[in-house]
């Protein structure tokens, strides 16, 4: 029983290892350029729930209810389809990891000539002075061998560094304690 204590303390040391290389590869291949990129049309609305049907086992084990709404935006947008869907599931993953109790809402609006993608969650927020620090490299709020969360801090890096490169966004507004507001923000295809 012992023997099978340490296997799996192997296999989730393992686990957590191939996560931060995927991320290292993501990050150095949006750094890379533009020109590394495969762009095709992508319409939000069937990439939202793609990534909704990734993550609701998980959020449903939690106990949390795990909604998407308005989520019928028959918007296309040019992106590389798996970098955008990694970003998008990036946040959303930030949300269910990081809410014990409630609820995460994904909904998406959009004009002419944006569509918004928000990710709201009832969460443990993110303190005002370390909001714009969750998008940099190898960051997360809680730092050091006693944070409460695991991850490598280069999710959130790479959907930003990707966003901005077709021309995006993403923004968080947040209260400590009470929830989180990711907006991600693309430009519409004309």
């Amino acid at each position: 029983q012992e023997l099978d204590g340490l296997l799996e303390i192997q296999r989730k040391s393992a686990d957590r290892l191939l996560k931060t290389i995927d991320g290292i590869v993501n990050l150095s291949k949006v750094e890379a350029e533009k020109s590394n990129l495969e762009l095709e049309q992508v319409e939000i609305g069937e990439l939202l729930q793609q990534c909704y049907d990734k993550l609701v086992t998980q959020a449903s084990k939690k106990g949390l209810l795990f909604e998407l709404v308005n989520h019928h935006c028959p918007v296309m947008v040019m992106a590389d389809r798996l970098m955008l869907e990694q970003s998008v599931i990036n946040v959303m993953n930030n949300a269910v990891k990081f809410t014990t109790e409630g609820s995460i809402t994904i909904s998406c609006k959009a004009d002419a000539d944006e569509v918004q993608i928000e990710v709201q969650d009832t969460g443990v927020g993110i303190s005002l002075e370390n909001q714009g620090r969750i998008f940099s490299d190898f960051e997360q709020e809680s730092l050091g061998h006693s944070r409460a969360y695991e991850g490598s801090g280069v999710g959130l890096s790479f959907t930003k560094k990707f966003l901005e490169l077709m021309g995006g966004q993403i923004k968080v507004v947040s209260i400590k304690d009470e929830g989180s507001i990711f907006t991600i923000t693309l430009p519409v295809k004309q």
